[in-house]
This record gives structure tokens, sequence and C-alpha cells, in this order.
């Protein structure tokens, strides 16, 4: 999940980059459109961390802060990444689910 969240912020950057920050500026049927998606990718996130506890394969005090940094950490990728830069869209996102990995105890 994680790399497919990074790679869609680097091959959709425009898109996710105003999504994310001009939320704000949305009339009210587009808004609740782009929550009630935001939210439904968050309850995702949160049902893999919460399986991964359950079976031990994540060991966190904090799954709800964690989902949360994830996301947040995955969803900045559209405001920084340049296609020009020194990593792929792959090898950036390959890099995130090991950063993942170990803010879940993996």
């Amino acid at each position: 999940m994680v790399r497919v969240h990074v790679r869609f912020h680097t091959e959709r950057q425009a898109e996710s980059f105003v999504a994310n920050t001009e939320l704000r500026a949305l009339g009210p049927e587009n808004r609740r459109e782009v929550v009630r998606s935001r939210d439904a990718i968050s309850r995702l996130f949160d049902g893999v961390i919460a399986a991964g506890i359950a079976d031990g394969s994540f060991r966190t005090d904090a799954p709800h802060e964690a989902n949360l940094a994830i996301l947040n950490m995955c969803t900045a990728v559209a405001g920084w990444y340049r296609a020009e830069g020194p990593k792929t869209p792959d090898e950036l996102a390959e890099e995130y689910v090991r950063f993942v990995l170990s803010l879940l105890g993996v």
C-alpha cells in the first residue's frame, strides 16, 4: 500500500499537491468527495496496521498516530518530488516502505 501511495503521488504530482493543499478552495460537494476518498484510504491503512498488530507482524503502541504519520509522509512526496532528482519513483517507494516498516516496529 505504501508503495502504491508513494507512486501515485509521484505520478500524479500536480493533482495530488493541489488536492492535498487546496481542499479549502473546493465547493461543498467536491470537498465531501475528496474527504470521503481520503478517509477511505485512511481506513484501509488502519485496517492493515490493526491486522499487523493482531498477528504480531507490527509493534506499535500508537497505531492511529502511526497511520497519520504514514499517510502524511507519503502524501507530502507530491510537494517536493522531482522526476529529474536522484531517485526514481520505484526507488523512492521502496525507501518509504522501509521507513514505514521501521515505524511499525518490523
